[in-house]
């Protein structure tokens, strides 16, 4: 079964291309997995045109691979509608999608799996893309799968709903014990999906 990695980091940021390789040769290690090629590309999530990304999906419609791991979902795009595409195509030819940053699939995984694998995620710091701006962001209550978030003009009368899992993800906290904790986040304009909110750190 050939496993690849997928690396991808802003302009300005390759030095840390390094350190996200070793992290995912470690995650390969660990799982007894031989990895057959390195993906790299430096550009941002947006762009979906990326050499190395184009590569990827060639070599997955192509039935090559069996495996793709990448730190998160977020390097591998940070386009919504293009992640969907991602996971359909990978559906389509059998292929895993893992990410180091919870030792689990990460796209497309069912949520309860995720969380299962919670307590073996490799504690790995996200990059943000230049330009993100951190805000602090209050989880006012919990909804079922969802997190609602007041942060900027979001109030209580207004909040942002968000993945809980998300948040669950990134920061080791609990699900039951997020209503009422502030974090850190970076705050995005989605042109196609509106406002969203990512990598979570304990404020």
């Amino acid at each position: 079964m050939n496993t690849v990695i997928y690396l991808r980091i802003a302009e300005g940021m390759s030095s840390d291309l390094s350190r996200a390789e070793d992290a995912c040769r470690a995650l390969a290690a660990r799982r007894g997995w031989e990895v057959t090629e390195v993906y790299r590309d430096v550009a941002s999530g947006m762009d979906n045109n990326r050499p190395g990304y184009v590569r990827l999906k060639e070599t997955i419609a192509a039935g090559q691979v069996t495996r793709v791991i990448s730190m998160s979902p977020e390097m591998l795009t940070r386009d919504h509608a293009e992640a969907e595409r991602l996971v359909q195509l990978a559906d389509e030819h059998g292929v895993q999608l893992h990410g180091v940053w919870s030792d689990a699939s990460l796209m497309g995984a069912p949520r309860a799996e995720v969380e299962a694998a919670m307590a073996s995620r490799v504690a790995v710091d996200r990059v943000d893309e230049p330009g993100d701006e951190r805000v602090e962001v209050f989880v006012m209550m919990t909804f079922g799968e969802f997190a609602e978030l007041v942060f900027g003009t979001r109030t209580t009368e207004n909040p942002l709903r968000v993945p809980a899992v998300d948040i669950v993800r990134d920061t080791g906290v609990p699900l039951a014990e997020l209503p009422g904790k502030r974090f850190t986040a970076v705050a995005t304009e989605d042109p196609e999906h509106g406002q969203r909110v990512t990598a979570y750190r304990r404020a």
